[in-house]
């Protein structure tokens, strides 16, 4: 029997992943000059690990998606074609508006400034102004240039093309779905991380289609209080993954896979069996809804925000305080930003949402179950 509801918690879990993401960029705003601010961003960085949010992001989709297609039982061409044509809607549209907002702030506002305090990540972003090739460039997954996190979308796109045959492959035979997992987890780790061999991440896709099952194994041998502190063991990995095999190495992705794995399968299993007030409240739910739109929309406000602080404040006091000028910066840029992707996802999100039920006569569902990840 598979899983076919969607948890809350999980919706929930999206948000936490996207302020995830958002915190590592502001950690990263600042140079950093001294060990003991170096020490401190150190720790800050295992709740700010950004890789951490995204492989989140990653293996919910999988999960998420291996969902939605239990619920379609059209012939293989027709659940293909439906997919898709959902998936571009719900990804595509709401880039675009981002991308071009982007674009028009570089070409209309920005003037590119070497900052003394800003560090070397912040200055690799936004320094050769922009065009219509540079925009159609974006658009296509071709560069990242005028919003970073859109390499995450890539993989999304790869992965929908991909999805469908695997999923059907994978609910045939139990050893054919372990072959194919196997067999993609050795190309990720053989290959390099950057190009198209992004293909490599859509493994963890393939590790989501299977956290339904998991999930309902584990239901039945641990109680709720099990489950409870598994969660906790399962996201403190998961934080401290990257810090202990860099993100520069397939094998550090490959092991905050299987801790997300185990996050999003306990917090399947926990619906009803025990508490996790952190998941369970209105914003927390809130949040996840918004995430892809909080996600596309975080950076360029956090790098605008930034841009703001470098011009106005004196560089010794930001090396002084990086970390907790960054915190600061963190602060502000959600409160700016989440008003802005609650909007993106009233307009764009929602809208597209419905329109691509209606193409492929799919009935109305709550727009939360199509998940982004990203990340």
């Amino acid at each position: 029997m598979t899983q076919t509801a969607f948890s809350p918690r999980l919706e929930a879990l999206r948000g936490i992943a996207a302020l995830m993401v958002a915190y590592s960029h502001s950690l990263g705003a600042i140079a950093i000059q001294h060990s003991d601010s170096a020490a401190i961003k150190s720790w800050l960085n295992v709740l700010g690990n950004g890789c951490a949010g995204v492989t989140l992001f990653f293996v919910l989709s999988g999960h998420v998606l291996n969902l939605s297609l239990s619920r379609d039982s059209s012939p293989l061409f027709a659940s293909f074609t439906s997919f898709l044509t959902r998936r571009v809607l719900r990804i595509w549209p709401t880039m675009l508006v981002c991308l071009a907002a982007c674009a028009i702030w570089l070409i209309a506002v920005h003037h590119p400034v070497r900052y003394p305090a800003a560090s070397v990540e912040y200055h690799s972003y936004w320094q050769n102004g922009a065009s219509l090739e540079v925009y159609l460039h974006d658009a296509f997954f071709l560069t990242y240039y005028l919003n970073p996190v859109t390499w995450t979308l890539q993989v999304e796109m790869i992965a929908a093309l991909l999805f469908v045959p695997m999923w059907r492959a994978t609910r045939r035979s139990f050893v054919l779905a372990a072959l194919l997992l196997v067999g993609w987890t050795v190309f990720f780790l053989a290959t390099p991380l950057y190009g198209f061999a992004r293909s490599g991440f859509v493994f963890m896709f393939l590790l989501g289609m299977h956290a339904g099952s998991f999930s309902q194994w584990l239901s039945k041998r641990l109680n709720g209080q099990q489950i409870r502190w598994g969660v906790i063991a399962a996201f403190a990995a998961l934080c401290v993954s990257n810090h202990l095999i860099p993100e520069t190495h397939a094998a550090g992705w490959v092991v905050s896979s299987i801790a997300a794995f185990a996050v999003i399968s306990l917090l399947s299993a926990s619906e009803g069996r025990t508490s996790i007030p952190l998941l369970d409240t209105r914003l927390s739910h809130f949040l996840g809804r918004i995430s892809y739109s909080f996600y596309l929309w975080h950076f360029p406000v956090l790098y605008i925000l930034g841009t703001l602080g470098f011009a106005t404040l004196d560089p010794a006091l930001c090396q002084r305080w990086p970390n907790l000028l960054d915190n600061l910066l963190f602060a502000i840029s959600v409160l700016v930003t989440i008003p802005l992707a609650w909007l993106s996802h009233r307009a764009l999100e929602r809208p597209c949402i419905t329109f691509a039920n209606t193409l492929t006569r799919k009935p109305s569902v709550n727009p939360t179950h199509y998940a982004h990840h990203s990340g």
